[in-house]
């Protein structure tokens, strides 16, 4: 996605995560007993390709 100025991040780790500072209490009760997706895995990511040439 494009970078604007409402661009926010939140690192994660199984109950731990990265919260800035300035904000701590804020995304701390924000994203407390929620489910978050860890992002997106190498199936998800990588295509299969082959390329196939016939004997002979």
């Amino acid at each position: 996605p494009r970078e604007n100025v409402s661009t926010a991040y939140v690192f994660t780790l199984g109950d731990y995560f990265f919260a800035y500072p300035n904000n701590y209490n804020y995304y701390v009760n924000y994203y407390k007993d929620t489910f978050q997706h860890g992002g997106i895995s190498l199936e998800e990511c990588i295509i299969p390709y082959i390329t196939l040439t016939a004997k002979g």
